[in-house]
């Protein structure tokens, strides 16, 4: 005996129901299709004799009228796959419109490429494969439309640049005084929190009449008195008399610090230069990004914050000091450095520029007296 349907699906009202909670049921929106199938042509009967039987039809696209074109679509339950001609230019349409779209078909498998081709040694696009003329690069030497590209990587090495400072020195402190300037920096390398070099000097005597001192990566401060080093050779190979001056030296820092910041692979380093050059004294800054400026007193890292306003005090009470006073000035800075900086070190270095040339002082010790340290509660 058969079955009867579901209580639900016995009425008309059920069963359209039912309908509606079955989306799925439904015929599909959009644009009705003008046939179905592709009917073949019934053959002539022979004479005296039957109609042959017809074969069974193939399923056929579906067409759509769209903009005025013919769209020709494949329905998603068949996988037949007719054999089609090569397209022209490798398109589903030709040049005039008027072919239809084929969606969904694909090509013979001999016309099939992959998307990149390994010939002599570079890699060959699709387009190129196929004749088509390929883009060219958006810049010299850079990348064409759909083509990888990584900044400052050179052709088989690895991408290196600084993201964090591994071996850093703290401050370095810059006073211009009458006939001179003056530059300290103490000579503790620490590796993070860990006073790991305690004798590492950070300053660096340029020529005659220039030195500088940085602050910050001492892998990167080497790599610039590398750098620095050769240029004073090869000026002093030159033979001509002329020699880089402070404001040279300042300047092409700042030029090299914006270069490398913009090439998102910075030196990470803070640089104070001093000179007395054609009988003017000369101290300016260059910081990581670029960033330079001249003044009478300067300081980096942690003496921005500490040293720095104790030497505009000065400077405002008395603009103009001697040697004697720059140096009593510097040495009570790098003291209380000691005292409050974690990352500083009781020994130090002293560069002066004067008009007879520049001498670098140190090691030096500082005196230091840790009584009142019994006094200092709350950090036990």
């Amino acid at each position: 005996m058969r079955p009867l349907p579901p209580a639900h699906l016995r009425s008309r009202r059920g069963y359209r129901s039912h309908l509606r909670r079955r989306p799925n049921l439904l015929p599909p929106p959009g644009p009705r299709p003008l046939s179905a199938h592709w009917t073949l042509p019934r053959p002539a009967p022979p004479r005296g004799g039957k109609r042959p039987a017809l074969p069974r039809p193939l399923p056929r696209p579906l067409r759509f009228a769209r903009g005025g074109a013919a769209v020709t679509r494949v329905p998603p339950h068949t996988r037949w796959r007719p054999a089609l001609p090569p397209l022209p230019s490798g398109r589903g349409h030709s040049q005039d419109g008027a072919a239809p779209l084929l969606l969904g078909l694909r090509r013979p498998a001999a016309a099939a490429l992959p998307a990149r081709v390994r010939s002599a040694g570079r890699t060959v696009t699709k387009m190129e494969a196929e004749g088509a003329r390929a883009p060219p690069p958006f810049w010299a030497g850079g990348p064409a439309p759909g083509q990888a590209y990584s900044h400052g990587t050179a052709a088989g090495l690895p991408l290196t640049q600084t993201t964090t400072p591994m071996v850093t020195g703290t401050s370095v402190l810059g006073v211009r005084f009458e006939g001179g300037v003056m530059l300290a920096a103490d000579m503790m390398g620490s590796y993070g929190s860990l006073a790991r070099f305690r004798n590492i000097s950070r300053l660096l005597r340029v020529n005659d009449s220039t030195v500088l001192g940085a602050s910050g990566d001492y892998a990167d401060f080497q790599y610039l008195a590398q750098i620095i080093d050769q240029m004073v050779i090869d000026e002093e190979l030159l033979g001509d008399g002329h020699s880089y001056s402070p404001k040279a030296i300042h300047s092409w820092l700042t030029r090299v610090m914006y270069n490398r910041r913009s090439k998102i692979n910075p030196l990470w380093n803070t640089v104070v230069i001093g000179g007395y050059y054609n009988g003017e004294s000369f101290l300016g800054y260059v910081d990581m990004l670029g960033v330079a400026y001249e003044a009478p007193t300067l300081a980096t890292g942690y003496g921005a914050f500490l040293a720095q306003p104790l030497m505009r005090e000065v400077l405002e009470k008395k603009p103009t000091l001697t040697k004697e006073e720059a140096r009593s000035l510097i040495e009570r800075c790098m003291k209380i450095l000691y005292y409050r900086d974690a990352r500083s070190f009781n020994r130090y270095e002293i560069a002066i520029a004067t008009e007879k040339g520049v001498e670098v002082e140190g090691p030096l010790t500082l005196e230091a007296n840790w009584d009142i340290a019994n006094l200092v509660s709350g950090f036990e």
